[in-house]
């Protein structure tokens, strides 16, 4: 079975076909609008979803509960874009080649801060899935890399999705019971070898996202970002200090970065490209178009007439 939706659609509740593929909002909208797809599939009590849309914040509030939802944890592969996942006390930056868990029952948010690809894995909260919860009571801030089993785990749910509509019944369970040996080989194995996140690597990761979060403020600047962070801008300095860049210039390459994307866009074509610069918080065209041709070796018009007329 097979059924699409795609484009701007309001917040709904999922259904999904026994087996087979259904096309639908992911879940509860925080207020942002959604534009995109989600393609899902269910196998045997494993679910996979893959969510392509621009920007949008999605989540469970505090005041909903599992009777208005089926208890469940998530295992989020991140293709493409950059992710916050917040959850209790756990903040964690998803980038492409990266993968988290969350408890889908319990509050939580996940802040898409740009256009985003992911591929979701959704475990009902049964016996045989408490090998994520132990994941879980880790407590793990930082992300894990799609890699060794993970991996495997990743290519075979992408494969079944991209299967579902031809799989039968009977191997639509057997699949999902390869699913979930796969996922408990992976979670294990995160388990056992998770790497050690600095301090510092975490204060830098809160300040990135604090950054794209008010990327298109003009008056985004260092006193800014420690007045709201609660720390010194010395601190801010050191922070950065081992990075590659120093933290002013990861400002302007993120902001250079969105404009890029934007003037990619052929749904953006009727927009100027200094509509587009100051969007995302340039406030001189001259400044904007010498700091976008040292950075992509290019101009933004040519850019935009190369990526228009391919």
């Amino acid at each position: 079975m097979l059924s699409e939706t795609a484009g701007p659609v309001p917040a709904r509740t999922p259904t999904f076909a026994p087996f087979g593929l259904t096309r639908t909002l992911a879940s509860q909208d925080l207020g942002d609008p959604f534009d995109g797809t989600m393609v899902s599939g269910e196998f045997g009590p494993v679910r996979v979803c893959r969510i392509d849309a621009r920007a949008h914040a999605e989540g469970r509030p505090g005041r909903h509960t599992t009777r208005r939802t089926t208890a469940s944890y998530k295992l989020v592969f991140q293709l493409r874009g950059a992710a916050q996942l917040e959850q209790g006390t756990r903040r964690t930056v998803l980038r492409p080649g990266e993968w988290s868990i969350y408890d889908v029952s319990r509050p939580y948010t996940m802040n898409n801060l740009e256009e985003t690809d992911q591929l979701a894995i959704i475990l009902p909260k049964r016996r045989e899935f408490d090998f994520a919860e132990q994941l879980l009571r880790a407590a793990i801030a930082e992300p894990f890399e799609v890699s060794g089993m993970a991996g495997v785990l990743f290519d075979t749910a992408r494969s079944a999705l991209n299967q579902a509509a031809s799989i039968g019944h009977a191997s639509n369970a057997e699949l999902g019971e390869m699913l979930t040996e796969l996922a408990k080989l992976a979670v294990n194995a995160n388990n056992r070898a998770r790497p050690r996140v600095t301090t510092q690597e975490t204060a830098r990761e809160r300040i990135k996202v604090y950054i794209l979060r008010n990327l298109s403020d003009e008056d985004l600047n260092l006193d800014r970002i420690a007045s709201a962070l609660h720390c010194s801008k010395r601190y801010l300095h050191k922070v950065f200090s081992d990075a590659g860049s120093t933290l002013t210039q990861f400002i302007w390459d993120m902001r250079l970065e969105r404009c890029r994307e934007d003037l990619l866009d052929p749904r953006l074509a009727g927009r100027s490209i200094t509509e587009i610069a100051f969007a995302w918080g340039f406030t001189n065209s001259a400044h904007f178009s010498r700091a976008f041709r040292n950075h992509f070796g290019c101009s933004a018009r040519d850019c935009r007439r190369e990526a228009l007329a391919a």
